[in-house]
């Protein structure tokens, strides 16, 4: 899928630790930091991501968004300064957000009206429940999804651990299902290694040969 006429130049990643990291004062140290921000002080997340785009960069990833309101503000900017982008949402259940909006709102939300957005999906969520989420935004919205969930596995906040089973299926059994249902972009988040991509390999490899 392409997604932005420009050529990208460069990639740069900023890993926030919640223990060590306060924006604005308010501590990292929760689901929804950047909700509790929006909220109580909304031109600071605002300046943080415009900085993002005036350093250079081409195209614009909001990933792991807990809030439909924090993933209105995002587009917001990206759409005020002309930049492709795409919004990927943190998942509760194959029906919900984080903050318990339906999945279903927020694609109708995106659905038109905003020109920049180029693919629009789950990450940092149960493999399990993706297939469902993915259906769900297809119904409301004709942007291409992409997703990329975790193991399966479960995270604790106080801890800063992850715990559990990975989920039942193999991982390409699910990314194949994915690509089955509509997905344009698969991949993996949090807990997902190298064997994950291996497995996302032959799940397309399997999908590319039926559509021949």
């Amino acid at each position: 899928m392409k997604t932005s006429s420009k050529k990208i130049r460069s990639w740069s990643l900023m890993a926030l630790c919640p223990h060590h990291w306060k924006i604005g004062g308010v501590s990292l140290n929760s689901k929804l930091w950047t909700a509790k921000i929006l909220a109580e002080q909304p031109e600071l997340i605002k300046q943080v991501h415009k900085n993002y785009f005036k350093a250079g960069a081409d195209i614009i990833l909001f990933e792991t968004v807990p809030s439909l309101k924090e993933a209105k503000v995002e587009a917001e900017i990206a759409e005020e300064y002309g930049y492709d982008y795409w919004i990927s949402f943190s998942c509760l259940s194959e029906n919900i957000i984080c903050e318990g909006i339906p999945i279903a709102e927020c694609a109708t939300t995106f659905a038109k009206g905003y020109p920049h957005l180029k693919m629009i999906g789950v990450n940092c969520t149960k493999p399990e429940y993706i297939t469902g989420l993915i259906h769900k935004i297809k119904e409301n919205c004709d942007i291409p999804i992409g997703v990329y969930p975790n193991s399966g596995e479960e995270y604790d906040a106080v801890k800063k651990v992850w715990f559990g089973k990975q989920s039942a299926l193999s991982f390409e059994q699910y990314a194949y299902n994915y690509m089955k249902s509509g997905a344009s972009a698969v991949g993996g988040c949090c807990t997902t290694v190298a064997k994950h991509v291996e497995e996302v390999v032959k799940a397309k490899k399997r999908f590319s040969e039926e559509q021949k």
